[in-house]
């Protein structure tokens, strides 16, 4: 448009997404068209799994719905009856969700000690979260005393 002599331009720059919710909740929802409209707070949660020795253990972290702003949580492994450094490599760190995401995973590696044994686990516990909160904050990773066949 001309005004006073100058040429204006407007760019339109949006986040294309599909509506999540809108309702009474804390947080911001995806939405069409780029605006955030008001949705409910995501809870975080972690699965279990199941592994043999010398494997890598794969847990799922999830938001319960996505949002347009970031997300994030801390994790870290705990002994319980498989200890680490002899049964797996103990790990920690953090995970961020961007605007949109839903699905993040943690990897933990499994150590191979060629000693037959019951099975073990250990757990990887979900801490600080920002921007959602604790749904099933516990994972549990089961390592089997027996060889995988094949």
């Amino acid at each position: 448009m001309k005004r006073f002599g100058y040429t204006a331009a407007a760019t339109i720059v949006g986040f294309i997404g599909v509506s999540v919710g809108v309702g009474m909740g804390a947080g911001p929802a995806l939405a069409v068209g780029g605006a955030c409209n008001p949705g409910p707070v995501p809870s975080i949660s972690i699965d279990d799994d199941f592994v043999y020795e010398n494997q890598v253990a794969t847990l799922h972290v999830t938001l319960s719905n996505a949002l347009c702003t970031t997300v994030t949580v801390n994790y870290n492994t705990q002994d319980s009856s498989a200890q680490a450094g002899s049964d797996y490599v103990a790990k920690s760190g953090g995970l961020s969700f961007s605007p949109g995401q839903t699905s993040k995973t943690v990897t933990v590696t499994i150590v191979d000690d060629d000693d037959y044994e019951s099975n073990e686990g250990f757990w990887v516990k979900l801490t600080n979260p920002v921007g959602g909160t604790l749904g099933d904050g516990w994972g549990r990773v089961t390592i089997s005393g027996l060889e995988p066949a094949g």
